[in-house]
């Protein structure tokens, strides 16, 4: 219903962080998400600068704001929520997302279509340098080229969730992440659920080195159950989210072998230490559509995703 609102009226559309795939991103009028400080530049800038923010549903917190550093005015937004509406300082309590839904679309021809810029930004990765090593904006690079409609896209929270805001997915509800409560752990365990579920579709997984280590082994469960994940696991040595707000050797943890787990749980594992090994990997899993893979992807300690550096170093500032 959003995406057919702003198709009568020319209005772009911007995701929150919680808001992700929750609408068709391969749409031209879908720029991506916006997050405050971890935007790109020139997103950032066009969404602070327009005359009017229409927020429908956005849960207003640290994460979604990029640690409040969203700059929109009060009096250039109009928030709907499901329990009313913001307009500036005010609140409206009962005139609700849903009920303002059937007003616009019952008068959306009395609303004079805006002129979409020839060019809008957008927050998709592209022209990715690449060197003898992969790095985070590669591995979203690869994530937006590689997954198919039908697959199902799970992240865990940290580098794989920051870096998948960059990749433009291709079908509304295609991401899942745990994003909220920021709980590790999530992605694999739920690849078997989601995959069960939706009853198609392969999950296509990418989990921490750090969430792996807690609930990654149950991979062996959704291969017990025929269900085949390609799981990615961004070893970054640690915990990379916690580093982008205060480093120290306290996030570093064992290094695994995460590769050999395939052996352990009935998939096959591989090692990803460059652009090129990293593609063969990729398609050598999709291939073979009826095995789980783990692909370890090695990757340098301090490479953090934009949004992600953004947010750390916004939660580090609010925390003194």
């Amino acid at each position: 219903r959003v995406l057919a609102f702003a198709e009568a009226t020319g209005v772009p559309i911007v995701e929150s962080v919680m808001g992700k795939a929750a609408v068709d991103e391969s749409h031209p009028l879908v720029m991506g998400v916006y997050v405050g400080a971890g935007s790109t530049p020139e997103l950032r800038e066009y969404v602070e600068s327009v005359d009017l923010v229409i927020q429908v549903g956005v849960n207003i917190n640290d994460i979604t704001t990029g640690a409040f550093t969203a700059d929109i005015a009060p009096e250039n937004r109009i928030h709907f929520s499901a329990t009313g509406t913001s307009v500036e300082h005010r609140f409206y309590e009962g005139v609700d997302l849903a009920g303002i839904a059937h007003v616009l679309e019952r008068r959306v021809d009395e609303i004079k279509p805006n002129k979409v810029p020839k060019k809008l930004p957008h927050a998709w990765a592209s022209e990715v340098t690449e060197g003898d090593r992969i790095t985070t904006a590669v591995v979203a690079d690869r994530l937006q080229r590689f997954v198919e409609r039908s697959d199902i896209v799970l992240c865990d929270v940290g580098v794989g969730a920051h870096l998948s805001m960059d990749a433009r997915l291709n079908r509304s509800g295609q991401l899942h992440i745990a994003r909220l409560y920021v709980g590790m752990g999530f992605a694999v365990p739920a690849a078997y659920g989601a995959a069960l579920a939706r009853g198609k579709g392969r999950p296509i997984v990418l989990v921490g080195d750090g969430s792996f280590q807690m609930t990654g082994f149950d991979l062996s469960t959704a291969v017990r159950e025929g269900v085949a994940p390609i799981v990615l696991v961004l070893d970054n040595h640690g915990y990379g989210a916690e580093r982008s707000i205060h480093d120290g050797d306290f996030n570093d943890i064992a290094q695994w072998d995460y590769a050999a787990v395939g052996a352990v749980v009935g998939a096959i594992g591989l090692q990803a230490y460059t652009p090129e090994q990293l593609d063969q990997a990729l398609a050598r899993a999709r291939a073979d559509r009826d095995t789980a893979y783990i692909i370890q992807v090695d990757l340098d300690k301090l490479d953090t995703p934009r949004g992600l550096r953004a947010l750390g170093e916004g939660l580090a500032d609010l925390m003194g």
